[in-house]
C-alpha cells in the first residue's frame, strides 16, 4: 500500500541534472558490467521529461518544483505557468582520453565573445530597466567553447549561455567551386 506523499520542496536544478545523471550512468553499468562482456543492449538515448515550476533564488540560481497531476487534479495550480523540462542523454561506449598536448589557446577573442552576446541578448536595452549588466565570458579548453554569465551589479545571474568557439564564414569568404 501506498502511503502518502510528502510535499516536494524546490530542488537545485544544478543538483537535479546531476543526479539524473548519474542515475543514468548506473543504470548503464547495470547493463554492462565491466565492460568485459559483448554488448547486447545499451543505452544509447534516454530521455526524462518533466512538468515543473521554476523559480530562482536571489543569487540566481535555478530551483524546480515537479509537478505531478495529481497535483494538477487537485486544482490551485495553473498548467499554463508550468515548464516542461526535458533532458536528453546519449552515451558511448568507452571514453576519448583527455589529451597531454597543451591546450590551444581559443580561436575567437574575447572582446567579440563579449559584443556578440551583448548583441544576442540586447543588453543595451535591457541595462536601461537593469542597470549595468556584466558580461563574464570563460574558455572552457576541453569543450572547446565559451561559458557567458551576465550578471547584474549586486552579482545576480541574468542569463547564462555557451558558445562554440568558432569563426563563422562570411559570403565573401566562403569557396566556391
Amino acid at each position: 500500500m501506498v502511503g502518502k506523499s510528502e510535499p516536494v520542496s524546490d530542488i537545485d536544478l544544478s543538483a537535479f541534472l546531476k543526479s539524473a545523471g548519474q542515475s543514468f550512468s548506473e543504470a548503464q553499468e547495470a547493463l554492462v558490467p565491466g565492460l568485459g562482456a559483448s554488448v547486447n543492449m545499451m543505452l544509447s538515448n534516454a530521455e526524462l521529461e518533466l512538468k515543473v515550476a521554476v523559480n530562482s533564488d536571489e543569487k540566481g540560481r535555478v530551483t524546480i518544483r515537479p509537478i505531478s497531476s495529481k497535483d494538477l487534479t487537485r486544482g490551485g495550480i495553473d498548467a499554463a505557468m508550468l515548464s516542461t523540462l526535458r533532458i536528453s542523454f546519449v552515451s558511448t561506449v568507452g571514453e576519448i582520453k583527455p589529451s597531454t598536448t597543451v591546450a590551444a589557446a581559443p580561436i575567437r577573442k574575447l572582446n567579440d565573445i563579449i559584443s556578440e552576446v551583448r548583441i544576442k541578448l540586447n543588453l543595451d536595452k535591457l541595462e536601461k530597466t537593469e542597470g549595468k549588466l556584466a558580461v563574464k565570458p570563460s574558455f572552457v579548453t576541453e569543450k572547446n567553447r565559451w561559458l557567458i554569465t551576465v550578471e547584474d551589479t549586486k552579482g545576480k545571474v541574468i542569463n547564462e549561455m555557451v558558445l562554440p568557439d568558432t569563426v563563422k564564414e562570411t559570403k565573401s569568404a566562403k569557396r566556391t567551386g
